[in-house]
C-alpha cells in the first residue's frame, strides 16, 4: 500500500517535520506546496528522498480559490510521481496525525476501494445554496471584491448556481480528505474537461468545501463506492 501525503502549509516548519518524520513509512512520500507569501527557506530543515516540494508555488489565502489550486498542484505532482501511489491524503495548516504511518497504511489496506470524504448534497446543514450562489471575489480582483461587498448590501451580488454548473448537483464537505488514486486522477481530468466548472468556483467563498465534493458526488467514482458500501438487510 502505497501513500502520497499531500501538506498544504505556510507556517510552522518544525511541526511539519514531526509530522512527516510520524507518517514516514515503507512505500509512502510527501508532497508539500508551501504558501509562495512564506519564506520557503524556514523549512530547509525537511530534507528526505520521500519529499517532494511543489514549484512553482502560488499565494494561498483563506477561503480562495488559491487553496484548491494549491491542492490541484500537489495531487498533480504525486499522480506524475512513477511510484503509482495507491492513496493520497490531504492535510492542510497545523494538521498533525493521532496514528503512526504504519498503522495508516494498514487502514488503508484493509479498507481498499473505498474513498473517505464527507460529502452532503446542497443544502445541508452547514453548506446553504447561498455558500456557492454569492459571489466572492479573490484578493487578486480588489476592485471588482469591492463592488460584490457593495452589491452585497443591496442583495445584488447573487447567481444561479443552476446556469453555470449546467446539469452538476452541488456537494459540499471537510476540506480535508483520503481518496483512491483513481478518485484523483479524475479530479484532475474532469477540470481539465470542464473548464466552466473552475471559472464558477473562482468566484466562491471556501471553495475548497465544495469544487471537490460537486465534481466526485456527480461522478462514477461515488456510485462505485455506494455499491460497495452498501450492505443489504438479513
Amino acid at each position: 500500500m502505497k501513500i502520497a501525503y499531500l501538506m498544504l502549509v505556510h507556517s510552522n516548519p518544525h511541526l511539519q517535520k514531526r509530522a512527516i518524520e510520524t507518517l514516514s513509512s515503507d512505500g509512502c512520500g510527501f508532497f508539500v506546496h508551501v504558501d509562495a507569501k512564506s519564506d520557503i527557506r524556514q523549512f530547509s530543515g525537511i530534507r528526505d528522498e520521500h519529499v517532494t516540494f511543489i514549484e512553482p508555488r502560488i499565494p494561498v489565502y483563506w477561503g480562495e480559490y488559491s487553496q484548491v489550486q494549491a491542492t490541484m498542484r500537489l495531487i498533480q505532482g504525486a499522480l506524475d510521481c512513477p511510484q503509482g501511489y495507491d492513496y493520497f491524503v490531504f492535510s492542510q495548516g497545523s494538521d498533525y496525525p493521532l496514528r503512526s504511518g504504519k498503522y495508516i497504511q494498514r487502514f488503508f489496506a484493509e479498507n481498499r476501494e473505498s474513498e473517505f470524504l464527507s460529502l452532503v448534497k446542497m443544502p445541508a446543514p452547514g453548506f446553504p445554496l447561498s455558500k456557492i450562489n454569492k459571489l466572492r471575489y479573490p484578493s487578486e480582483k480588489p476592485l471588482w471584491r469591492f463592488a460584490a461587498r457593495a452589491m452585497g448590501k443591496l442583495g445584488l451580488a447573487r447567481r444561479d448556481y443552476r446556469k453555470h454548473l449546467r446539469s452538476l448537483q452541488p456537494y459540499a464537505g471537510d476540506a480535508c480528505w483520503a481518496l483512491s488514486r483513481e478518485a484523483c486522477r479524475y479530479l484532475v481530468e474532469f477540470s481539465a474537461q470542464n473548464p466552466h466548472v473552475e471559472q464558477y468556483f473562482q468566484n466562491t467563498l471556501t471553495s475548497d468545501e465544495v469544487f471537490f465534493h460537486t465534481i466526485l458526488g456527480n461522478s462514477c467514482v461515488l456510485e462505485e463506492w455506494l455499491r460497495a458500501s452498501f450492505v443489504p438487510a438479513a
